[in-house]
């Protein structure tokens, strides 16, 4: 599987970060089309890059939050999808897919 476009499209206006393979490369995604993802640094395939997302699970460390009891997608409104998709959340199972990466294990 690849990333398609419909994946990546909702996170582009919260500078979303990416990993890019061939350069070995964290990069701020800045711009998409149907086939390539522009970042600060360069163009690249989707097929060069993973995302790099917080995993919904993340949602139960904070007790306060206000989605730590609702981990589906459709238990959300959709001002609350927004909401993590502007924070970076994998709202589309990408991590569980192998398109993104855990923002949690990059320091592993």
């Amino acid at each position: 599987m690849t990333l398609e476009l419909k994946n990546v499209a909702p996170y582009l206006p919260y500078s979303l970060k990416v990993f890019y393979y061939s350069e070995c490369t964290i990069e701020t995604m800045i711009g998409l089309n149907e086939h390539t993802i522009t970042t600060d640094c360069d163009d690249c395939d989707y097929s060069e890059i993973k995302l790099i997302l917080k995993p919904l699970s993340d949602l139960k460390e904070f007790s306060t939050n206000e989605f730590h009891n609702r981990m589906l997608v459709k238990d959300f409104s959709f001002d609350e999808v927004q909401k993590l998709i502007a924070d970076h959340y994998d709202i589309f199972g990408l991590i569980e897919q192998g398109l993104a990466i855990d923002i949690n294990t990059l320091n592993k």
